[in-house]
């Protein structure tokens, strides 16, 4: 059984070679909205913040990221603590964006340890919530 890191690397490489409908970032023509992906452990929980880094100026700008993100928050496994998208447009060798709207908190789960299941104990904590 894939745990942590491992299990939520198998999830993302899934849910990416089932859909096409999430482009990948391509340094030469600047095209293309996932960039990178960032995967933070909480050890105690065993627990896994997802970041998803997108080429894109806002949420908005490609609706096939924040669907991408609730297919894999509905996940049995990995146990996600939260799924975070960095919206980074620019393009200078940068890996994340420090912008002041650049974090957005997709899911989590409850602060509590409650919910964490599709939906269930969804919150938006801001930055507050982020294990980095």
């Amino acid at each position: 059984q894939l745990r942590g890191v491992s299990a939520a690397v198998a999830a993302v490489a899934g849910e990416l070679r089932a859909s096409a409908e999430l482009s990948a970032y391509d340094e030469s023509s600047l095209r293309g909205t996932l960039r990178y992906l960032q995967l933070s452990v909480e050890r105690s929980s065993d627990t896994v913040q997802l970041t998803l880094v997108a080429n894109a100026p806002s949420l908005a700008a490609d609706p096939a990221l924040a669907q991408f993100a609730l297919r894999l928050w509905r996940l049995r496994a990995p146990r996600w603590h939260s799924i975070w998208v960095n919206l980074n447009p620019t393009s200078v060798n940068n890996i994340l964006s420090y912008e002041p709207d650049a974090w957005q908190l997709l899911h989590a789960r409850d602060p509590r340890g409650l919910g964490g299941g599709a939906g269930d104990g969804d919150r938006d904590a801001g930055r507050d919530g982020c294990l980095v």
